[in-house]
């Protein structure tokens, strides 16, 4: 805690990610993953994998059929969701979307609650940067907002 004593021993085998609306997630001996609360309880059951909290849900995956996303009482609310693997990196959300990178069922963006994030057909889409997404064509390179609007185009000499 604050005042340097030590509230949740050291019971699982890496560090605990950081807390996030009153929970940490945690990997234990086992390879599972399971959320802790502040005094060190676990508070769901084990996953594969788990993100934390964003807005009252969090993302969690058991085995090969897609992502669960779970609500504030560790209910599994949606799911699975065959095209979203979790990575071992926490999501980086932008209000309330977050990019899931490439992998063999394809990359994408997703709300918090699991709802995919559509645009525009037709862009190859990148990262997200605060309110900003990259995209791509055979005719352009720049930023879309979440409306998929163009709002910054690279001209073909800037870069």
């Amino acid at each position: 805690n604050t005042k340097g004593n030590m509230v949740i021993p050291p019971a699982f085998s890496i560090e605990p990610l950081a807390f996030s609306e009153g929970f940490a997630v945690v990997e234990k001996r086992n390879g599972k993953m399971v959320m802790i609360d502040k005094a060190g309880s676990v508070v769901c059951r084990e996953y594969d994998k788990i993100s934390p909290f964003q807005d009252g849900y969090a993302f969690a995956e058991d085995g090969l059929q897609g992502a669960y996303v779970l609500d504030s009482r560790f209910k599994e609310v949606k799911g699975p969701i065959e095209h979203l693997r979790l990575t071992n990196a926490p999501f980086k959300f932008y209000h309330n979307i977050f990019y899931k990178p490439a992998d063999f069922k394809g990359d994408g963006f997703y709300y918090n609650n699991g709802e995919e994030y559509k645009l525009v057909y037709g862009w190859a889409l990148g990262m997200l940067s605060e309110n900003l997404i990259h995209c791509r064509t055979n005719e352009v390179d720049g930023f879309i907002n979440y409306k998929g609007e163009l709002v910054i185009v690279f001209e073909n000499d800037e870069f």
